[in-house]
């Protein structure tokens, strides 16, 4: 699964190599590989889900995240910069 990636300045950027059944740390961490931005500073909404938080342990796919979904990373502190 592709994944599209929100960051709050709002570059985007493509995450690949991931399954329905991959969790959400699997994904935070492919973030920080890709961006540097460290698992604990990331807060990550499902645009697919009315704007759902995923949450560690969960997977992609108990957000409806598909192929193509848009995952939005919002600053720590709640706002896009």
């Amino acid at each position: 699964m592709l994944l599209v990636l929100e960051t709050p300045a709002g570059k985007k950027l493509l995450v690949q190599g991931l399954g329905k059944h991959d969790k959400v740390n699997t994904l935070k961490h492919k973030i920080q590989l890709e961006e540097g931005t460290p698992p604990t500073s990331q807060r990550l909404f499902a645009h697919s889900q009315e704007g759902a938080k995923l949450e560690y342990g969960k997977a992609l796919g108990d957000y409806g995240l598909k192929d193509g979904s848009t995952v939005i990373m919002l600053h720590p502190h709640g706002m896009r910069v």
